[in-house]
């Protein structure tokens, strides 16, 4: 953190709210001069946030609005010069430029969720009264003043503009009414989904009965790599509704705690837990999250999809569950670069052998493999012989195109899977399965063998499918 001075004329204000809808927080700055150009530039700013303390309050899912922020070193939790409050220090090292300063006019410079409950207004620090401040130092000898340095503020100089805050504190999330936050969190194309209690269970306390989250996505959305992520807890599908009559444009996917009255999921008052993550290896357009409690879906009574927990320390069936932020985060719009590699490689025993390993993985009834089709390419005149199949999928060659005019040293030979839609290959995610192996006929002269790769000249070729 930066060590600055502070100037009762400077001429920047901060202020934090709470918009119940989005169920965010989100700190706004309101300039009190014109700044533009060059006067505009932004060296680095600061943010301390000052909360009652009890409830282990911790931001969660920060998004930057103005500059580039992240959630400074540490938060620091009841001080011994103010013991009844924690800090929360938020720092934005880079600069900013591009962006003007128009007196009173209000710019917003981050939000964030929280994890964990609070038990009061959330305040920004006061500069000149908060006894944390340091003085010339504090406790923990780390300033946590609110801070944001201007160029045009002073002579042209990055002295800090920072002036006071304004406005009132913002409102505690209505999160203490629930025992329970669900959060899902995107990776790339991974989806995990964490627990963050609200309250403390311990012994008996801590002993789950049952649980269920339950998924809505766009309707025809394949997953891959169910994983559970918490040691002795385990996720299994439950039911799945495809495009129900109450909303036809979305699938609801129930996942379910199979080891019921398990003590391995822990409850700590703002500790979040992973339950399980789960790969999209393709597209969709829209989002997928919790299904809200007063979702169409709910009035379907033929299944039971509300989300769901029940724990010793709860006392009672069904504990309340919120989520954290709007519940739900985007569809990915790039797939994956591939769901599954080939490889061929010559064995020990002089054989060639050619095998496939998925990135994702598959259960039934989502591993029939419909069809399939490897192409090689070798010197021209390479014979082969001795082709075996090595699993319960059967594989003959198809094509077989010599010397094209758009590689005229090679060969391309296609094997193709012959009984479509066999379940006989497994998907598990980095497990190799052999599919064929084959013996090499008489001398061949030139490049090694290889499977053809998608930038190969003869994908050009349209008389033949050699993909």
């Amino acid at each position: 953190m930066l060590f600055i001075s502070y100037s009762a004329s400077a001429q920047v204000q901060y202020k934090i709210e709470y918009n119940s809808a989005t169920q965010r927080y989100q700190v706004v700055m309101k300039p009190l001069a014109n700044y533009s150009g060059t006067a505009a530039y932004t060296g680095s700013a600061q943010v301390t946030l000052v909360v009652p303390t009890g409830g282990n309050f911790t931001p969660t899912a920060l998004q930057s609005q103005f500059g580039a922020w992240n959630l400074d070193n540490a938060i620091v939790r009841t001080p011994s010069e103010n013991p009844s409050f924690d800090y929360v220090s938020f720092y934005m090292p880079s600069t900013v430029t591009g962006v003007d300063y128009t007196s009173n006019v209000e710019m917003p410079l981050f939000s964030f969720s929280a994890t964990g409950s609070c038990t009061g207004g959330i305040n920004l620090i006061n500069n000149a009264t908060d006894p944390f401040m340091p003085n010339p130092t504090n406790s923990k000898n780390i300033n946590v003043g609110n801070q944001i340095s201007v160029f045009g503020y002073q002579n042209n100089l990055l002295a800090n503009a920072y002036q006071s805050n304004y406005g009132s504190a913002a409102a505690c999330a209505n999160n203490n009414s629930c025992a329970i936050q669900y959060e899902i969190v995107k990776t790339g194309n991974t989806y995990q989904v964490n627990m963050i209690p609200n309250v403390t269970y311990t012994g008996s306390g801590n002993i789950t009965s049952t649980q269920q989250v339950t998924i809505k996505a766009p309707t025809g959305l394949a997953y891959t790599n169910l994983t559970s992520l918490t040691s002795g807890a385990s996720y299994v599908q439950g039911s799945r509704v495809n495009a129900p009559s109450q909303s036809t444009s979305n699938d609801y996917i129930m996942f379910n705690l199979s080891n019921l009255g398990t003590s391995a999921l822990t409850y700590t008052a703002g500790v979040s837990v992973p339950l399980f993550k789960f790969d999209v290896p393709g597209t969709c357009s829209g989002s997928i999250g919790f299904m809200p409690n007063n979702d169409p879906f709910t009035a379907n009574t033929s299944f039971n999809s509300k989300q769901q927990v029940t724990m010793f320390g709860y006392g009672q069936p069904d504990a309340p569950i919120c989520f954290v932020g709007s519940g739900s985060v985007s569809c990915p719009t790039v797939a994956p670069s591939c769901g599954t590699e080939y490889e061929l490689e010559l064995l020990a025993n002089g054989k060639y052998q050619v095998s496939m390993i998925p990135k994702v993985t598959y259960v039934a009834p989502n591993n029939i493999t419909s069809t399939q089709q490897i192409t090689l390419k070798v010197p021209t005149g390479f014979q082969y012989t001795g082709l075996t199949n090595l699993t319960g999928a059967t594989y003959v060659q198809g094509s077989r195109v010599n010397t094209p005019s758009q590689a005229t040293g090679f060969d391309y030979i296609m094997f193709n899977l012959s009984n479509l839609g066999t379940s006989a290959l497994t998907y598990t995610n980095g497990v190799k399965v052999p599919l064929f192996t084959f013996d090499k006929s008489g001398l061949c002269k030139g490049p090694e063998l290889a499977l053809m790769a998608d930038s190969d000249p003869f994908t050009a070729n349209t008389s033949f499918n050699s993909k």
